[in-house]
Order: structure tokens, then sequence, then C-alpha cells
């Protein structure tokens, strides 16, 4: 049966997903045409084009290796300690076109371990001589280099060398990445990393502890170690761990080579475009996963950039953490297929054959990292696994011929003491709508029969019962998205801890609010820092999207994947979360 839906205007049939009639303007504006239906293309099979775009891994290569040579840089370097943790492109958001040019523009971050201090230094492909510095006291994520070496103080260390050396104890990444409280006489903190040692027999007779967190000092290269087994807001406990061993295989280092475009076709037709950004290359202070940008259904425009930039974790009574995590470094996953030439192996072509992630295996072992894609019942679904410490994170997008976006995403862990109690996940997509132009417009759609437009900046709640949603349209063309919820997102209000900030936000854009860094005073998100009341009516405007889920089993979702009319499910489980983004009216 049908369901019909006013929307500030708009007529929709809910159930059959198709728009039928727009009214006249709400506060009098011009009508909008009438509208053409959205509905899935014809049966013919998907075919993906993949493109390598952006600056090269040799020509990032070659930058990095003279950065340190360079005048007012070597200044700073020349007699210090130092390594660079990573170099990141910058992607501008170039609203005046719909062929923007590749980045031109990048940011290295170096770690001076003598001075405990962090050096940026943002410079330019085409004009090498144009390099600014900026030194900062904050402490960025520790890069995999930097826990190699933290590894290998262990190894040098009498106390832990043997043990290590034969394989009876296995180093893994923890939470949290950082410690803060080591000081050096000048009072400045101190780089130091966290690194656990877990006993591969936990009866070994021959070890005083079976699972711990230590810290170590890079600056001083000494260890800390914790009476209770861990710092204060980690947890060690040798009889207590859940989750699959750490496999231990390699990550992808943040500022690897990663921007693709991507065409989806469907015979001579191609449905969709857009630029996917490997979550290693990914933009944001923590990064943001696989990230999208310029993305078009059917040669318009939908998105001009779609990313996580914002998740955390926060545990019952505190027991660990909170933990703000991060989402570039890419972990291996099952994906077998052809890696797409020119990509620098950031890309796999699986056909048809569907990447299985930690969520599906049960396991942490893989055979590729980066972004692995396939074709599967009308859809092409892009995915890529994250690890952050000893959480693995699955971030996926799927494509829909009919026009639908779904982003989803997953949470999975190794073996750990946390995880084993009650936690609470939140992960914040960034929706930059450019719905056939930069000027949108929202209106939230409540229990299907009535609508009301966002004019102001807001933040609002879902409910429930799934029937609130939210309309992104187009002014002059009446052109629509559809944010719809699904069963496991949660609800902000109802997070038991109060740690979660919200559900959806509506802001003005801003090309410095590619994040929350600037706002945000603790782990928890500080999107609210945002809202100051600014028109969001007819223009350019973002869409801030909040999901939660209760991890309360301790384990990771190891499920059959569910099965629909069209094929296999994208990953699914309570373990995994989004929203749907659906067309209901596309010129």
């Amino acid at each position: 049966m049908k369901r019909w839906l006013l929307v500030g205007g708009l007529t929709l049939a809910l159930g059959c997903g198709l728009l039928l009639t727009f009214a006249p303007r709400l506060r009098g504006r011009a009508a909008v045409p009438r509208p053409r239906v959205v509905a899935p293309l014809g049966a013919e099979s998907l075919t993906v084009h993949v493109t390598p775009w952006g600056p090269t891994q040799e020509q990032i290569d070659a930058v990095t290796s003279k950065l340190p040579r360079r005048g007012s840089l070597m200044k700073l370097l020349g007699k210090v300690r130092y390594r660079m943790l990573s170099l990141d492109l910058i992607n501008p958001d170039d609203k005046t076109t719909d062929a923007p040019a590749p980045p031109d523009r990048y940011r290295a971050t170096f770690y001076d371990y003598t001075n405990n201090r962090t050096i940026y230094a943002d410079g330019s492909f085409s004009d090498p001589n144009a390099l600014a510095l900026t030194i900062s006291d904050y402490q960025p994520l520790p890069s995999n280099d930097e826990y190699k070496d933290a590894v290998k103080i262990l190894r040098s260390d009498p106390r832990f060398s043997a043990a290590l050396v034969a394989g009876r104890l296995q180093p893994y990444q923890t939470m949290p990445p950082l410690i803060y409280t080591e000081k050096s006489p000048a009072g400045r903190v101190e780089r130091t990393m966290t690194v656990g040692l877990m006993a591969k027999d936990p009866s070994d007779p021959n070890l005083d502890r079976t699972n711990e967190v230590l810290a170590v000092n890079l600056a001083e290269r000494k260890i800390i170690r914790y009476d209770d087994g861990a710092p204060p807001t980690s947890a060690a406990v040798p009889t207590v761990s859940c989750g699959p061993p750490s496999s231990g295989q390699s990550t992808t280092s943040r500022g690897t080579a990663g921007q693709y475009q991507f065409s989806i076709m469907q015979g001579n037709t191609e449905l969709w475009s857009f630029l996917a950004i490997r979550p290693a290359a990914s933009s944001g202070q923590n990064a943001s996963g696989i990230e999208l940008m310029n993305v078009k259904y059917l040669g318009r425009s939908v998105l001009k950039r779609a990313h996580v930039p914002i998740f955390n974790v926060k545990y019952d009574s505190d027991v660990c953490g909170p933990y703000r995590d991060w989402a570039y470094q890419e972990n291996m996953f099952v994906a077998n297929g052809t890696d797409v030439p020119g990509t620098n192996s950031g890309v796999r072509d699986c056909g048809t054959a569907i990447a299985t992630t930690i969520l599906d295996t049960g396991n942490d072992t893989g055979t590729f990292r980066g972004i692995a894609f396939y074709t599967e019942g009308g859809k092409v679904v892009l995915v890529s696994e994250l690890t952050a410490g000893w959480y693995r994170y699955i971030s996926e997008w799927s494509f829909h011929t009919d026009g639908t976006i779904s982003p989803r995403f997953g949470y999975g862990a190794t073996s750990n003491s946390c995880v084993c109690a009650g936690h609470h996940h939140h992960a914040y997509w960034r929706f930059d709508f450019d719905i056939g132009g930069t000027d949108n417009r929202v209106f939230e759609v409540r229990g299907g029969l009535n609508s009301f437009p966002i004019t102001t900046e807001a933040k609002r709640a879902r409910n429930s019962s799934g029937t609130i949603t939210w309309l992104v349209q187009n002014p002059a063309t009446g052109a629509a998205y559809m944010i719809k919820p699904n069963d496991n997102d949660g609800q902000a209000d109802k997070d038991s801890t109060g740690y979660a900030r919200g559900d959806l936000w509506v802001l003005r854009y801003r090309s410095t609010e590619l994040d929350d860094s600037g706002v945000a005073t603790s782990t928890q998100a500080g999107l609210d820092g945002f809202v100051n009341n600014e028109s969001v009516d007819d223009k350019d405007l973002v869409v801030w999207y909040g999901a939660h889920f209760d991890h309360l089993d301790g384990m990771n979702a190891v499920t059959e994947r569910n099965m629909t009319p069209q094929g296999i499910n994208s990953i699914s489980g309570e373990h995994v979360h989004g929203p749907d983004l659906v067309p209901v009216r596309w010129p």
C-alpha cells in the first residue's frame, strides 16, 4: 500500500521511492517543474573505469627527499633529531568549476625530538621555493615508522629482547596512541607512544607479564612500565581479552599517494563519476576513511565532498578511554582481484568477488590494503579496512544504479582487554551537498506527513521509529536527495554515557570546517561549536550526520551478509551503521 507524503510542497509516494508531483513553493516561491521519475536503469552490466589523479608516489617521494634540505627548513632541522611523519595533499574545494585541477599544494609534518615540537611545512609541487613553516606544540598521531622505532627500543631492552626475538612476546598497537605525562626539564611534552606486548602462550611461566601496555619515550628512548599493566586510560589484564589476535601485518602510512577518478558505466551511459581518495591520503586532522569528491549522478552534481572526519569511542564507567580515533591507517583485508594499473597498488578490482573484512572473516589477516571495489546486485561497492590501535574499522560506499548512495561504517577489534567492557562508538559523516549547484535548502520530514524548512544553522535529532528524514533540494530545479536513517544508526539522546553530541547538523559551508579540530575541546565531537545561526536558506550548506553504536558483546559481528532480491548487501549487521542518500527527483 502506498503512503503519500507532502514534503514542503513536494508530494512523494513512499514505498515505491518515486517523486510524483511538486506543488508551488513554500513562502510564495516559484513553482517547480514537474519531475521525472527516478528509477533503476536497464539490466546491462556495470563496468568501472579508474584513472589515477594528482601527484604520483614518485613525485611525492621526490619532494620529501629534498624538503629537509630547503634553506628555511634546514635551519630548523639541521642540528636536531627529527622524523618526517607524513606529507598530505591539500584538495581545495573549488566550487567554481565542474572540472577541478589536481592538487598542487601539500603539508609535510615533521617532529623534532630534540626540542619536542612539531614543524609543519606547507608547500607547492609547482613552486618548490614557496615554503611556509609553522612551529607547534601539537602532538600529531604517531607514524608507522615511529611504531617500528618504539618496538626496536623494546627489542633492545634486556627485559624484553629474548622473548620478543623468540616470538614468545608479540607487540601490538594500542590505545591511546600517545601519552602526554612525560615532560622535558623545560616542561615540554616529550614524544611518548604506547606499545602493547602480549604472550603467544598466556601460560608461559618465563614471563612476568603476559599482557601489558607500555609507553616508549621516543625523545629520551626510554621505557615506562605501569603498576597496573597499562596507563590510566588503557587496560591490559592477563586473563581478560576479547577479539581475534592481531596479525601484525603491515599497514599503510599516512600521506601515501592515492587519488583516483572513478567512472561507473552501464552500457554507454555514465551513471556515476567521482574522485575517490584512499584513507591514507584523506583529509582532516585525523583523516576520514574513503573520501569522495565531485560526486555526480547522470552527469549532475550531488556532493562536493563526503567523508567521516570524526569518530570516537566512550567506555562505560571510563574503564578505558575515551578516545578520538583516526582513519588513515589502512589494514589488510581479503580482496581477490587485480590491482588497477597506475594506482600505486592502492585500488583493486575484484570484479564480482566480494571483498571481505574482519567483520566477515573473524580474523585480522588479509591480502590487500587500500580501496577494493566490486559489483553486485545493481551497485558498485568501494571498501577499505582501517586500524586505529586495536580497533578495526570498515569504510564503505555503495553506488546504486537508481542514484542511491549508501555510506557505511563498521566496527571490530583485535585482542585486547578494553573492548571486553561495554563501549559506544560514534561516527560523524560530513556531506557537502551541491545538488545541481552550490545553493541548496533542507527540509525536515516528520512522520511521512509534515515537512519543515531548516532556514538557519541547526542541530536535529532522529526518532526511534525512523520516521524523521531530511530532504536536501536544489531550489531552482527541484532536484532533491533524501537522507534516510537506518535502523542501526542509534540516537544521541539515548546514549547512556551522554558522550554522543547529536544526530544531524545543518551548517553553512565553510572551507575551514572540514573537521572540528578548530573547535573541539575534548575527544567528543565539537560540531555544536559551528552552530551560530547563519542562514542556510538557499545557501551553500553542509550536513553532518552522526550514527551511534553500542558495542556490548566484546567481539566482532561475524555474521552472514543479508540477501536481497538484488543480491548480497554491502556490509550489514548490528556492528554496521550509516544512512542512505536517496534521490527523490533527478533532472
